[in-house]
């Protein structure tokens, strides 16, 4: 008996708000939206927890949280005839390095006066990234893989770290490009594994997609990223033969990643697919900060049926409920399709649209941001239980 009234005393010494939101895609950064959220919760006790799952900005996340020094390099084009580009990662110290996908070959690097066309999209400034850390001495890599504008499954990060692809008897030119896959006949990956010899890599994944088949990168993400749906066929075919001459099976949950480059990593330098979101959660101490949290806020830019293939608020919200903390979603957009599903994992939520509207400024952004703050802590900081949005 005396045991069962100290747990219950344990229970309600619960406390404090954790602020552990993604980016919001195209505004702010994780680490800027925590901090906003933040300000509008102030003056409540609150801990700011930038959260990533290995899309755009994960790389920020982790070193608000493990410190590091970022390292900056020159990158050729993401795509054909797109002008060089500037990119970095971040070096971890003890030889460990963090290379973030969207650095090198986000959807965001095509100018705004050129269609989205993934067809003349290369992962091969990625793979440049990679040979930056590995030149200077990495040995431990971390590799973030989201927030893509390519669909070519890793095959042109592997060009520039020494693959060599064949088709019509030539060597192919680098940069390698999805389109090229259509007429792949061979590849060599020999200088690949001999530059991974030795090398830890760990490859977080911002989702658990296959990299084919009706929930594979194409089917699921190819649109988004400017696929038209007549597309969808040939750049499936594309993918399904550079798996057969990688001669690995595609059928690892994350493969599809970056627009496959999860599986190309995988099957080509003898990477190990995470979870994201659960790695960068664990980097930050998310479920000690929620074992003794009563709130916890999470969010990104728009909560959609992909949120549960592994982004950040369905993450956090798991965490938070195997903790016992109550958990609260910010979304700049929410899918009406996904409101019963919020409604099961979330114990409120809130939508930032009508305070995004006519705003696209990153400023404007973090205002709407210290209002839902504001929002959330009139509503539910005494709200027992808490209130339906």
């Amino acid at each position: 008996m005396k045991f069962a009234r100290h747990s219950r005393r344990l229970m309600h010494t619960r406390s404090g708000w954790i602020c552990a939101p993604d980016s919001f895609k195209g505004t702010v950064d994780s680490v800027t939206a925590a901090r906003g959220l933040a300000q509008g919760l102030h003056p409540l006790p609150t801990r700011v927890l930038p959260m990533g799952d290995g899309g755009e900005g994960t790389a920020l996340a982790i070193e608000a949280s493990q410190g590091g020094r970022w390292v900056n390099t020159s990158l050729g084009p993401a795509r054909l005839g797109g002008p060089p580009q500037k990119g970095r990662w971040l070096d971890l110290g003890n030889r460990c390095a963090f290379v973030e996908f969207a650095q090198g070959a986000a959807l965001e690097t095509v100018p705004s006066t050129h269609p989205p066309d993934p067809g003349k999209m290369s992962s091969h400034p990625v793979g440049e990234l990679i040979c930056s850390a590995l030149d200077s001495g990495a040995r431990r890599l971390v590799i973030g893989l989201g927030g893509s504008g390519t669909v070519d499954g890793g095959a042109g990060l592997l060009q520039a770290l020494g693959g060599r692809f064949q088709a019509a008897g030539t060597t192919l030119r680098a940069p390698i490009t999805a389109s090229d896959l259509q007429i792949l006949e061979s590849l060599d990956l020999t200088e690949v594994r001999r530059r991974f010899r030795g090398i830890s890599c760990t490859l977080a994944a911002d989702v658990v997609n296959p990299l084919l088949g009706p929930q594979g990168a194409i089917a699921q993400y190819g649109a988004q990223k400017g696929l038209r749906p007549e597309e969808f066929v040939r750049f499936e075919e594309g993918l399904r033969r550079f798996s057969r001459l990688m001669g690995a099976k595609a059928d690892q949950p994350g493969d599809g990643a970056a627009g496959g480059a999860a599986f190309g990593l995988r099957a080509g330098a003898g990477g190990t697919l995470v979870a994201g979101a659960q790695l960068v959660g664990t980097l930050v101490g998310l479920q000690e900060a929620c074992s003794s949290a009563e709130w916890v806020v999470t969010g990104e830019g728009r909560y959609d049926d992909q949120t549960r293939q592994g982004k950040v608020p369905w993450a956090v919200a798991r965490c938070a409920r195997a903790c016992g903390a109550k958990v609260a979603l910010v979304a700049g957009q929410i899918d009406p399709a996904t409101l019963p599903e919020i409604k099961r994992m979330f114990d409120f939520h809130l939508e930032l649209s009508g305070c995004l509207k006519d705003v696209t400024a990153s400023s404007g952004t973090e205002s709407a941001l210290q209002e839902a703050g504001r929002q959330l802590r009139v509503r539910l900081a005494s709200s027992k239980p808490p209130l339906e949005p």
